[in-house]
């Protein structure tokens, strides 16, 4: 949220540097992350449903994603409203406690439904291009078995990537949301830290396209059982 109102000044103030609102907002809603911001080279097939849509959209997207399937909202932080899901009933119940958050709940900061965001997204982004940025959606992906977990911290100063640090997280098996807490200095060895770093980097780079600069930046990385990054 702090890095929201850096943004804005940013913009309203012109001799105030910092990161641009757009690349902020990529970063932040899942969905836009994933189709400007994702450098996998295969990734991940993955559908978005508004919560104020048919449940037919759902069963169109559990069609494309199938089961087990991966839900999470789209502004949601602290792995808040994630759910490994079986069946289509599980589906369901998700949207609907998801549904009585939104409605109950709208400044819940965790994840904050679109109203709280509607005027500052109204003033700061082009909601034209960025549809999504005033419904309330969800992801829902395949789940996948992520071996580990990495927490990669670094920033950018004037269009430069700076790396700081990676941290490794505990594992906890018996959640839906397995890792949890984080661990430095990382047990990683080199090799898999060059390829953190590159995947950071090639991150970092397209946030610098859409006007990131002099701000901090934290990404989580997964390895795979076959010890793809992404």
């Amino acid at each position: 949220m702090s890095t929201f109102v850096n943004s804005a000044v940013v913009r309203d103030v012109h001799t105030v540097s910092g990161p641009s609102v757009e690349a902020c907002f990529l970063a932040f809603h899942k969905a836009y992350t994933r189709e400007y911001l994702d450098p996998t080279v295969k990734p991940l097939p993955y559908c978005t449903v508004d919560l104020d849509s048919p449940t037919t959209d759902a069963k169109e997207a559990l069609s494309k994603v199938g089961y087990p399937a991966f839900m999470k909202p789209a502004t949601g932080c602290s792995s808040f409203g994630v759910k490994k899901v079986y069946s289509y009933e599980e589906v369901n119940n998700v949207l609907d406690n998801l549904r009585k958050m939104k409605d109950e709940q709208p400044k819940f900061l965790t994840a904050p439904s679109a109203s709280f965001f509607k005027t500052f997204y109204e003033k700061y982004l082009d909601v034209t291009k960025y549809p999504l940025a005033l419904r309330d959606v969800v992801i829902i992906e395949p789940y996948l078995e992520a071996e580990k977990l990495y927490v990669v911290d670094g920033c950018v100063v004037n269009g430069s990537i700076v790396h700081w640090v990676i941290t490794d997280t505990l594992r906890f098996d018996e959640q839906d949301a397995r890792f949890v807490s984080m661990i430095l200095p990382t047990t990683a060895d080199d090799d898999l830290q060059n390829k953190i770093w590159e995947f950071y980097d090639a991150v970092m780079t397209r946030m610098i396209q859409f006007g990131f600069d002099n701000s901090f930046a934290n990404i989580e990385v997964f390895k795979m059982k076959d010890g793809e990054v992404m």
